[in-house]
């Protein structure tokens, strides 16, 4: 299990699934479709990033618990989700509605994380479906670790693992369909 230390940042992004338009049946008035996911990710300063995907932010304490050593310095938004792990961790929070960034509190490393997803979502992946949203994040949180890393490297990397590691518990299968 990996545990991270130094500055950890732990904002969220609220990703909400949908089916296609022509399957959509008519907008509820309040409270949504039921599928909103949260996107949690933990970031090191010039380090790795671990995402995760949760039906609330606050379902996701015990995992950033477990995850981070004590004496972390977390940086976090003011939503009320991250009480939980003030006990635990030195806390600095920012209000976005005032700024991003105040001089301590930094959020801007996770938030750059969250602007390449949803432009990857936009762009090369055109939709994430709910199942699969934590295997895009994971994805977007390699490239977004890995960016300063030569081309070579990371397709000889990417190589190494694929030629190691057994099947997928998640994708076997999923070519072999009768068509």
């Amino acid at each position: 299990m990996n545990r991270l230390d130094a500055l950890a940042l732990i904002p969220s992004d609220v990703r909400r699934t949908r089916p296609e338009t022509s399957q959509r049946p008519p907008a509820r008035p309040c409270g949504g479709n039921g599928k909103r996911q949260s996107l949690v990710i933990i970031r090191e300063r010039n380090g790795n990033s671990l995402p995760m995907v949760f039906k609330s932010e606050s379902a996701a304490l015990s995992w950033i618990k477990s995850r981070l050593l004590s004496g972390t310095t977390l940086n976090a938004d003011e939503a009320a989700g991250w009480d939980g792990v003030a006990s635990k961790y030195e806390m600095r929070r920012i209000n976005h509605q005032e700024a991003y960034s105040d001089g301590e509190a930094c959020t801007n490393q996770a938030e750059s994380y969250f602007s390449r997803l949803r432009r990857a979502e936009m762009g090369h992946h055109h939709h994430v479906s709910g199942p699969y949203l934590l295997r895009y994040a994971q994805e977007s949180a390699w490239r977004e670790d890995a960016r300063r890393v030569d081309n070579g490297s990371q397709v000889r990397r990417v190589a190494h693992l694929a030629l190691h590691r057994g099947p997928s518990v998640d994708i076997s299968g999923y070519l072999s369909a009768p068509y």
